[in-house]
């Protein structure tokens, strides 16, 4: 069974970093808040999905490649997000 890798960020490095995954292999989710980003992602074969809780649900493991740190901390720590949501064993130290 492959690994769901979930990945959240499709910019100038998490594009190019998420192709990279699905042509090893990996089924990989992701969501950006750029449309365009997720369009160009599924164009490649990928699974863009339509918010941030829709790839923690789907992925064994989460990945992030976020701009700035205001980003990361919303990204994890908001009510809807990854700390608040991911299942057991997804995060690790």
């Amino acid at each position: 069974m492959k690994e769901k890798l979930g990945f959240i960020g499709l910019g100038n490095m998490g594009l190019p970093m998420s192709i990279n995954f699905l042509r090893a292999g990996y089924e990989v989710f992701s969501f950006d808040i750029n449309a365009k980003a997720i369009d160009r992602f599924i164009a490649e074969d990928g699974v863009g999905l339509a918010t941030l809780q829709d790839v923690i649900k789907q992925s064994d493991v989460i990945m992030t490649s976020l701009p700035t740190p205001q980003a990361v901390e919303q990204v994890y720590k908001a009510q809807d997000g990854i700390l608040q949501h991911a299942k057991q064993g997804t995060l690790s130290d």
